[in-house]
């Protein structure tokens, strides 16, 4: 799948919701390295491909 299809609303919720409790830049890095093995492994939550409007909070 291509960067530009994953790279949505929900993208971006997702991975802010995973670095919010980030506070170094070694966690937050460790944390981006878990993020991209989950994308890559195409184990990312399954809301991530939704359209923000299908999405219930």
């Amino acid at each position: 799948m291509a960067h530009s299809e994953i790279h949505t609303y929900n993208y971006e919720d997702w991975v802010s919701r995973l670095l919010v409790n980030q506070l170094s830049e070694f966690a937050m890095r460790s944390q981006l390295n878990v993020i991209q093995a989950l994308l890559r492994d195409g184990k990312q939550e399954p809301y991530v491909m939704l359209p923000p409007s299908a999405v219930k909070e």
